[in-house]
């Protein structure tokens, strides 16, 4: 099952002045075979590799293209996924360092 998720990425990346900000929109599915939250962009894909352990969306890795990097596209992913945590009454352990310091940098509970 594929969950679609266009996320206006500007507000997402509301002070955090190091990246560009992007006012387009970006579909974000949840690609269940392979436990990806993925952007398609084009010729290439951002993604969050994910595991599900009982009530636990565990974040393993955030991947962004290197052409793409420091466009402000890493924010929209982590949202969309808490988000799908939150409507979905999972809790979150973070593995991957850049999503945790994201979080961090941000105030945002997980």
């Amino acid at each position: 099952m594929a969950f679609n998720y266009n996320a206006d990425i500007s507000g997402a990346l509301k002070n955090i002045n190091s990246y560009q900000a992007m006012p387009e929109k970006h579909t974000i599915i949840n690609n269940e075979s392979n436990h990806r939250f993925e952007m398609p962009l084009a010729g290439d894909t951002a993604y969050i590799q994910y595991s599900v352990r009982g009530d636990t969306l565990e974040l393993l890795f955030i991947f962004v293209p290197p052409a793409e990097r420091g466009k402000g596209l890493s924010g929209p992913l982590i949202h969309y996924v808490l988000d799908f945590a939150k409507e979905r009454g999972l809790k979150m352990e973070v593995y991957c360092s850049y999503i945790r310091r994201y979080l961090e940098v941000k105030g945002i509970a997980f």
